[in-house]
């Protein structure tokens, strides 16, 4: 026995010195491990969604290009860039894949979004041929008109 028996410290002190923790020290042990279980769910869960945030998001996009087109055939960001480049075709100017895609963060501005030419509230269709890459700022500018 320890003169820290019973808490965290006594059963670490067992550990150390390669001895069996004693009753006391590992239900100490216990308690101290549920406890910052529970106080780290919240880092834990959000580590997780972190690791998984770009699954999520295309998964996020792929629904709603489901819900507003009437007539789609799937793509992705990919294949956009792939078939138009990388560069805005509203001003001409080269995208930063780089920059975050949410408006309000810092450098949204050239951040890279995929517009529709004819827009999907006006009938147009949620197809590689109806969509081009543009900057964010350009893209929101241009709103609901048709070139």
């Amino acid at each position: 026995m320890y003169p820290n028996c019973g808490t965290y410290a006594g059963y670490k002190k067992h550990k150390n010195n390669k001895t069996k923790p004693c009753l006391e020290c590992l239900v100490a042990n216990r308690i101290y491990s549920r406890a910052r279980y529970q106080k780290n769910g919240a880092l834990r869960q959000a580590a997780s969604r972190a690791r998984n945030i770009d699954k999520v998001r295309e998964r996020e996009r792929q629904k709603n290009r489901r819900r507003k087109a009437a007539l789609s055939k799937p793509y992705n960001e990919l294949q956009v860039i792939a078939t138009y480049g990388g560069d805005c075709y509203l001003c001409g100017l080269g995208i930063d894949f780089l920059a975050t895609r949410k408006c309000g963060n810092e450098g949204w501005e050239s951040g890279f979004h995929v517009d529709h030419l004819i827009p999907l509230s006006k009938g147009g269709e949620d197809t590689l041929e109806n969509v081009r890459p543009a900057h964010a700022v350009c893209n929101l500018q241009k709103a609901n008109s048709l070139i």
